[in-house]
């Protein structure tokens, strides 16, 4: 009996060695993502392992949707600009995004593999005081953009044909990173105020990040901007520029405690695109 890949649980997959691969019929855009999977460790944790690959999953997803959402078609003669734009502002909000693209990341995934499991450990990647160890993951993930695509295109959201993205890719290494919201602050930036089609982190460890973006600038381009973006919040003082590579040291200055009712910054999850 043959079982199609939503008909597969996690656990299942799980149980195979963390590899999937199915059968792509036709040329596929298909990409391959790297994602952190972070998953808090509680008394009551059933598989903190395979929470933590099922939001790296999920966040793989979510990384390639929004690498796609940063293309949409802008035709300021459109009549219906108005409304394409309304629905873009919707899909990047993390919840609509979520309705749009559902909750099965297997829909998307073609193949994944763990490729380093880090085990139970201190908390390093939320901010939930209430949670004191985490289990973290690294999964490569093979994402069909097609069908991202033509989910994308259902919920009404116009974007570029392939092929006439943005393609500059470089490196930026944040150095003396402190509290997650500064690491948070910088990605939501890059991707919501500079535009950029993706920011994936490649390594991640205490005081230290770095990410991969792809963007329609190069970093000696999109630095002052950056900087001007966050000078309310922190410095961020250059130690190398490059044409593809970006190195900076982060200043956070102190942060006004939050106002009473107001939303800390809660642990990591896949439910925001500014997560990883």
């Amino acid at each position: 009996m043959r079982v199609g890949l939503c008909g597969l649980g996690l656990g299942a997959l799980l149980a195979l060695g963390g590899f999937l691969q199915v059968p792509i019929a036709g040329a596929r855009d298909v990409v391959r993502v790297e994602s952190v999977g972070v998953a808090p460790v509680r008394p009551d944790s059933a598989s903190p392992r395979d929470a933590a690959v099922r939001r790296g999953l999920l966040d793989a997803v979510r990384q390639t949707a929004e690498d796609l959402l940063a293309t949409r078609v802008v035709d300021e003669f459109d009549e219906e600009m108005g409304e394409v734009e309304d629905l873009q502002a919707k899909a990047e909000e993390s919840a609509e995004l979520q309705r749009i693209l559902g909750n099965d990341p297997l829909v998307y995934a073609t193949r994944f593999q763990v490729v380093e499991d880090r085990g139970e450990g201190p908390r390093l990647f939320g901010s939930d005081l209430d949670v004191e160890t985490e289990y973290v993951v690294i999964v490569s993930v093979f994402v069909d953009r097609d069908r991202i695509r033509e989910r994308l295109t259902r919920a009404g959201i116009l974007l570029t044909p392939p092929g006439q993205e943005p393609q500059i890719r470089s490196r930026l290494i944040l150095e003396n990173l402190g509290e997650y919201w500064v690491y948070a602050e910088i990605r939501r930036v890059l991707l919501e105020e500079l535009k950029m089609r993706a920011v994936i982190p490649r390594e991640m460890s205490p005081g230290r990040a770095v990410l991969e973006l792809t963007a329609a600038h190069s970093p000696r381009e999109f630095l002052g901007l950056l900087q001007r973006s966050v000078a309310d919040q922190m410095e961020l003082v250059p130690l190398s520029v490059e044409d593809d590579e970006l190195r900076l040291r982060v200043e956070a200055f102190e942060r006004q405690p939050p106002e009473e009712g107001s939303e800390e910054d809660g642990a990591i999850d896949t439910r925001s695109r500014n997560r990883y």
